[in-house]
């Protein structure tokens, strides 16, 4: 049997119209890059509207509710005087003005849009529904980050592929995938910091007034929510009037444009933080002060299986990367690292650094490594995790999408298989694990923590696996109609995460619900504790410390049901031996 062609001719023709069929299919996924990515946008907006209703009430929430009503407390004098319907609520259930409150620091101005459901579920008192409006929304907010996110790395890398990619490797991240729908501090600060990186580029870019003024606005929520947000607006500034210097762009259509950023910036910084009226200096003081020495803080904390605390052990320098390599996901890390070193080199050319995306990715360094450094050298109050330090995730997914189109684009063949298959799998992992860990996904550990996680680490310190695991006895338990089970609590801690979780079940479950007082723990038909606070407490207790006597758990009942995050264990229920037998 004879060919038309040789053998290797063949091998050579396959191979090229291989390669021709795959570059066809790529140009033909680019043409439809818009509805590919609406699409995306829109999976993701739903799914998160739906997923916001899985999780439970975080230790602060309650706090949080009450911050936001201190401040509506003065927009309610302001436009309807003492009289007003809110201001007499406020007064009557003890809401201070937030100008006269402790908690003027934590700014709320983020959740002024929920006004409306706020005020009307707090009048009606239906935790339910606050928490759960609560959660859609800090969802809202971060999905606008996340539009910003992609935003940011199509910009720069030129291709919205990486755009995707970008968004999926942050919101997947699991820690950061959780407190997407509950941390109204941290990720709320999150998410402003990438829409101000965002507003920042497109104004320098594009020199036009609705981005100024969009920068302005956006940096002034961020600045509400918390006061790094004017040291971020302050480099994007600096490196504004650079470009204007080297480049010889002064004239007075761009200095009216940084001007419109300044007085939009203040203008709305001052309409959205009341506690700035009474004083703006005073106020000023007040956050610089607690930001630098937070003090209101007393409690303790574990990490490598020791106890720490601000009265009695201050932590030691690695606490903040360490675990910020502890619960990322490792390939993510990869790629964030050599983001960073590769933008470090950008120095080695200073010429060159104002030309194009560059730039900015310095920019994100200047901004972020100078918080790093002072944290790690100067011992600042943080606690529960690097959850402080969630805005520079984002930032820090910017580079690594840089890395990670250095390796697709290089040279080498095996670089660029190794590059897409590793991103590839990493992403893959990642959407495992939510799907197992959902939704307990802020207890992931990764290979990198070794086992014993629940030993050495915090787990659940704001208690918001309760609510899943109370629901998860309630099924296992399956009580009769007209039956309830009684539970409780040994040690504080854990009691206050199923108090806070049984206000936020349905009408129906709570029938199927009797929660002892406190102090009766004992008479409880199931017993709740938290691991990490039972370790907390235990070891403040050996240390003299306070804390409370060790409980012999497995001596009063049976191990009945366990709440984990993968392998880790976050609350644990015992079934008294007497319902047992």
């Amino acid at each position: 049997m004879t060919f038309p062609i040789g053998h290797t001719d063949f091998i050579g023709v396959s191979q090229d119209h291989g390669r021709g069929v795959m570059k066809n299919m790529l140009e033909k996924i680019d043409r439809y890059q818009k509805r590919i990515t609406a699409v995306f946008f829109a999976v993701v907006l739903l799914l998160g509207i739906f997923l916001a209703k899985d999780y439970g009430m975080p230790w602060d929430e309650e706090t949080e509710f009450g911050i936001l009503s201190a401040n509506l407390k003065e927009y309610a004098r302001l436009f309807g005087g003492e009289d007003s319907t809110f201001v007499q609520w406020a007064d009557e259930n003890g809401i201070v003005y937030i100008s006269e409150y402790m908690e003027k620091d934590h700014g709320q101005s983020a959740y002024y849009p929920t006004a409306p459901l706020f005020i009307k579920y707090s009048y009606e008192g239906n935790t339910r529904a606050l928490s759960l409006m609560w959660h859609v929304h800090t969802f809202l907010v971060c999905f606008l980050g996340m539009l910003c996110l992609y935003g940011v790395v199509r910009r720069l890398t030129g291709d919205w592929k990486y755009g995707i990619t970008g968004c999926l490797m942050w919101w997947l991240s699991p820690r950061i995938f959780a407190d997407s729908f509950y941390n109204n501090k941290d990720m709320m600060f999150a998410a402003f910091v990438l829409m101000v990186i965002y507003f920042g580029l497109r104004f320098i870019e594009e020199r036009k007034i609705r981005h100024a003024v969009l920068l302005g606005v956006v940096s002034a929520f961020a600045s509400n929510t918390r006061v790094l947000g004017f040291w971020l607006l302050g480099l994007i500034g600096l490196l504004y009037l650079l470009i204007l210097t080297v480049k010889k762009e002064w004239n007075r259509r761009n200095f009216l444009l940084g001007t419109g950023i300044i007085v939009s910036f203040f203008l709305a910084f001052l309409a959205i933080t009341p506690a700035t009226w009474p004083s703006v200096i005073e106020y000023f003081q007040y956050v610089v002060s607690n930001s630098m020495n937070f003090v209101r803080w007393e409690g303790s904390l574990m990490y490598q299986g020791e106890m720490f605390g601000n009265s009695f052990r201050t932590l030691p320098w690695h606490y903040l990367p360490v675990l910020i390599f502890l619960t990322s996901p490792v390939f993510v890390l990869i790629l964030m690292t050599a983001g960073n070193v590769m933008t470090a080199f950008d120095f080695a050319r200073p010429k060159s650094i104002l030309e194009g995306p560059p730039k900015y990715y310095v920019l994100i360094l200047v901004f972020v490594w100078p918080i790093l450094i002072y944290t790690i050298l100067c011992d600042p109050v943080i606690y529960n995790g690097w959850r402080h330090f969630y805005f520079i995730y984002g930032p820090f997914v910017i580079l690594g999408m840089r890395a990670l189109q250095g390796l697709v684009q290089s040279r080498e063949k095996a670089v660029r298989i190794l590059g897409k298959a590793a991103a590839s799998i990493q992403l893959v992992i990642m959407v495992i694990v939510i799907l197992l860990a959902h939704p307990n996904e802020f207890g992931y550990y990764n290979i990198l923590a070794g086992g014993n996680v629940e030993e050495k680490y915090e787990l659940d310190y704001w208690n918001v696996s309760a609510l899943s695991c109370l629901r998860g006895v309630l099924r296992k338990a399956d009580p009769a109609p007209g039956e309830a089970i009684v539970i409780g609590s040994y040690e504080g801690y854990s009691y206050a995460g199923i108090y806070r979780a049984y206000k936020l079940l349905t009408d129906e479950e709570k029938e199927q619900v009797i929660l002892l007082p406190e102090d009766t723990y004992l008479e409880a038909d199931y017993l709740f504790v938290n691991p990490t606070y039972r370790e907390i407490t235990e070891k403040r207790y050996e240390m003299r410390l306070g804390g409370y006597e060790p409980f012999d758990y497995e001596g009063w009942g049976d191990l009945f049901y366990t709440e984990n995050c993968l392998a880790n264990r976050l609350y644990i229920v015992y079934q008294n031996k007497n319902i047992a037998d």
